[in-house]
């Protein structure tokens, strides 16, 4: 008689929301465009809040320059880095944002994504957390650096360089958050659309126009009744919920700070759930 031996049964590993979250992490950075729009996005917003640095000192003494980029209202380094820091990097992240979704679609390889990961909605999930985490050390880290140039080229103007006032902290999380909430928006529009262009050309519609129109629509109808009824709506736009966060000026007239953030996140749920829904729908 021959002895049996027991097999032992095979182990399963249970996927967890935190094995999901660490797959996208890796596959994010497995892209080679991740790590050049996340360094070109801290040169990139570094670049421009040194020219609004440079503008504004030279506009307070006539200096070359005084009429290229208007100081931001209040004259405070929070806000002039703020500015810098949001108008163009929210556009680079955003791309990022778009690419991490339709570039598994253009690959094919969102299939083996959705097989090993039935729950799609983790996986969309899972992609917010990795972009968040991006999108907050980007521009924490921009926003620093900023603000370390801004002591020396602001070094004895009339902007107030203190950081540490509640208006100072309130508008340097503004803009993180202002950038965040358009990324977890280009997520969205990538997985409705499942295309980089598409998803790229309609968040930077949103962003960048809006605010645009405003300026030109308060410019010519300005009254004593306040905004006119389409720069009230324009106001709602996200563009134009962010200005009102970064206090530009005609934005600020219709939502406040704290209205602005709010209306961000009401576009950020509503079109995160329309994308949850979309891609839980679908076939692929």
């Amino acid at each position: 008689m021959s002895a049996t031996t027991a097999r032992p049964a095979p182990y399963h590993a249970r996927l967890t929301f935190a094995h999901i979250v660490q797959a996208e992490w890796l596959k994010l950075f497995a892209l080679h465009a991740t790590r050049w729009i996340l360094i070109g996005a801290v040169i990139i917003n570094l670049a421009v809040s040194l020219l609004v640095f440079i503008t504004t000192r030279n506009s307070q003494g006539d200096g070359i320059g005084a009429d290229i980029i208007a100081p931001t209202e209040p004259a405070t380094l929070a806000a002039l880095a703020t500015q810098g820091c949001v108008q163009l990097g929210q556009v680079v992240l955003a791309v990022l944002a778009v690419l991490c979704i339709t570039h598994e679609y253009a690959t094919g390889t969102i299939h083996s994504t959705f097989v090993t990961v039935p729950r799609r909605s983790a996986v969309l999930a899972a992609k917010a957390i990795v972009l968040i985490v991006c999108g907050f050390v980007v521009m924490a880290v921009s926003e620093a650096l900023a603000c370390l140039a801004g002591f020396f080229i602001l070094d004895g103007t009339a902007v107030s360089t203190d950081l540490f006032t509640t208006e100072s902290i309130r508008l340097l999380g503004g803009g993180i958050v202002v950038v965040l909430a358009v990324m977890l928006l280009a997520l969205a529009f990538g997985a409705i659309t499942r295309s980089t262009a598409v998803g790229v050309g309609v968040i930077t519609l949103i962003t960048f126009l809006p605010p645009a129109l405003i300026s030109l629509f308060a410019a010519e109808g300005a009254s004593a009744e306040g905004p006119s009824p389409l720069v009230r709506a324009l106001c709602y736009t996200p563009g134009g919920a962010g200005g009102a966060v970064l206090l530009q000026e005609n934005m600020t007239d219709v939502l406040s700070p704290a209205g602005g953030i709010l209306v961000l996140l009401g576009w950020v749920v509503v079109f995160g759930a329309l994308a949850f829904i979309v891609t839980r729908l679908r076939r692929l």
